[in-house]
Parts: C-alpha cells; structure tokens; sequence
C-alpha cells in the first residue's frame, strides 16, 4: 500500500506537477498577454498622447498664423482702400477745382464782354475816332488788362477776336483800345474765322502764342515780343514785324511777301532764305544763324 501509496503518491505528486506546470504555463501566456495588451496600451496611449500634444501646440499656433495673416490682409486691404479712397477724393477735389476755375474764368470773359459792349454802344464814336476824349478809351484798356490777366490762354484769344470784331484793333489808324504792354504769353488765336487782316498787336507779349493758320495780311506787330510763336501756315502779306523779338518763332509755310522785318531778332527761327527773299526789308535784322544783315 505504501508502495502503492507511494507510487499513488509519486503519481499524484506526478499528476500535480503536471497540472502546476500547466498552470505556470496559462499564467506564463496569460501573463505575457495580459503584458502584451498593456505594452500595447501603453504605447497607443503614447502615440495618442503625443498626438493630442502636438495637435494642442500646432491647432493655435496655425490658428494665430492664420489670424496674423488675415489681420495683415486686412490692414493691408484697409489702407488699399483708404488709398484709393483717397485719390478718388483727390482727384474729384481737382476735378471740383477745374470745374469751379473755369466757371470763374468762362464768367469773367462774359462779363468782360457784356461791359465792354456796353461801353461801346454808348462811347462808340468816342473809341473809333481820334478826338481828346480818352475816358472811354482808358476805361476800356483797364477792363481788357485786368479780364486778360483772369483768363487761360483760349479764352485771352476770345478777348482779342472780340475786340478786332469791333475794329477796335485795326492797323488803319491809332488803335482805338490801347492794350501795349498786355501780356498774351500762350495766347491761342481762334482760327476758326480764321481772318485778322490789319490787326494791331504792336508792342503786345505773344510769348508762345499760336497765330497758325490763319490771314494777318497787313497785321502790325512792331516791337512785339513774339519768341516761340507759331505762325505756321499763316498768311504775312504785307505784315510789319518792325523791331520785333521773333527767337526760334515758327515760320513754317508762312507767307511773308512784302513783309518788313527791319530791325528784328529771327535768331534761330525756322524762316528760311526763300522766305527772306520775298520780305521788303530786312534792314538791322538778326538772321536765324545770328548774323546782321545786311552782313
């Protein structure tokens, strides 16, 4: 029986090492299980929480990029704005400025002209006949003086087309409107009616003035200050430039028959000998290339 019971022993002991061993062993993988899932949670909790991290740091750093970026556009779109807004401002205040300065001068030439029409209708015999009355006469200067120094360039050209309408500039006698001196710098003659034959702007400035394309035949420009001044393609027949500041004046196709330019600075000007030899008199002139004739 002890034997037996020793052999049962052994054999239980035998059955029980066997059955510890595989308890060791089902704990062994359940152990290495149980560390597997936790290594496994471990590390996706890992990689979790570093993903949470970096998306706590990146989500309001790209938000506050974007935020500064959309805060520049903004500001930068603002003050696009405001400068355009700007100009837009400035430009109608320019334009309101044109608009009111031509109003002024279009109000000015009409008044002048309404004045003057009116002093002609009542003093009419006086400032067409030499006679000792000058009252109307220097009335008349005073108010042509003072309109053209108002007036833009176009608008100072109505003035004297309206003054030679009246006879008032003729060549035939002593002008009836005395305006020497006046200053018609840019002056722009209306060609239109594009007549002036015998007009009298002797001892005028007419600077840069455009007189093209129109009739001075027998016009009276003596000791006028006419430098840059266009005549091209105007008629000169007969026309007097006695004394007369003509530097770099343009001559181009202007007729200049019977023309007297004695004593006259042509400096530089474009008439050409063609032209020169068809004048009456050249007597004291200075010719374009600087010389005196006669040389």
């Amino acid at each position: 029986m002890s034997e037996l019971s020793d052999g049962n022993v052994k054999y239980k002991v035998h059955k029980l090492n066997d059955k510890n061993q595989s308890n060791v062993a089902i704990n062994d993988v359940a152990f290495s299980t149980t560390n597997n899932n936790k290594s496994r949670r471990i590390r996706d909790h890992s990689w979790f929480e570093w993903l949470n991290l970096l998306s706590n740091i990146l989500v309001p750093t790209i938000i506050g990029i974007l935020t500064i970026i959309y805060s520049v556009n903004q500001i930068q779109t603002t003050d696009q704005r405001s400068e355009n807004d700007l100009k837009l401002a400035n430009m109608k205040q320019q334009h309101d400025l044109y608009l009111f300065i031509e109003h002024q001068r279009q109000r000015i030439l009409i008044d002048y002209q309404h004045e003057l029409t009116q002093l002609y209708l009542q003093y009419a015999s006086d400032l067409n006949d030499d006679n000792d009355d000058e009252v109307p006469r220097t009335v008349a200067r005073t108010i042509t003086l003072h309109s053209l120094q108002e007036l833009d360039s176009i608008r100072k050209g109505h003035v004297i087309k309206f003054l030679y309408d009246l006879n008032l500039l003729m060549t035939n006698h002593q002008p009836s409107i005395n305006i020497y001196d006046a200053d018609l710098t840019n002056t722009i003659l209306p060609n239109i009616y594009n007549v002036y034959n015998s007009i009298n702007l002797s001892r005028i400035i007419l600077q840069n003035a455009t007189l093209k394309q129109i009739s001075l035949v027998n016009a009276n420009f003596d000791h006028a200050t006419m430098d840059n001044a266009n005549l091209q393609s105007s008629n000169c027949v007969n026309a007097s430039f006695a004394f007369s500041q003509l530097q770099s004046t343009n001559f181009m196709n202007v007729d200049v028959t019977d023309a007297i330019f004695s004593n006259a600075n042509l400096h530089s000007s474009n008439i050409t000998n063609e032209q020169l030899l068809k004048a009456k008199t050249l007597q004291g002139a200075i010719l374009p290339n600087g010389t005196v004739y006669p040389p």
